[in-house]
């Protein structure tokens, strides 16, 4: 099912038990999804918030330790980075982007 495109910036897939919202991780160049009624959703398709926060990690399969891959906020369409992350970005807020057009699911 292709997705509902809000805008450039927030696409929508609709899932059981709800919908899932993407948008596009500018550290991670690559997209991350919110899913609802999992996350609080403002409703606001341009500026959006979700809560709480976004914290991706993968658990390392030898050692068993879990870390952080990306962990941030989304709040009036800005994305606020938390010190955990590993990337460039870290403690910085940025604007949302465009998702890019050829990006596919």
């Amino acid at each position: 099912m292709e997705p509902i495109k809000h805008n450039s910036k927030l696409w929508e897939r609709k899932q059981e038990g709800g919908v899932y919202f993407i948008f596009w991780c500018p550290a991670c160049k690559h997209s991350h999804g919110i899913s609802i009624p999992r996350w609080r959703f403002n409703g606001n398709v341009v500026d959006p918030t979700f809560a709480p926060s976004l914290r991706l990690s993968y658990v390392n399969p030898e050692t068993k330790v879990e870390h952080t891959t990306c962990h941030l906020t989304l709040t009036d369409g800005k994305i606020t980075y938390h010190g955990d992350c590993p990337h460039e970005l870290k403690g910085q807020t940025v604007p949302m982007q465009d998702i890019p057009a050829n990006y596919g699911f």
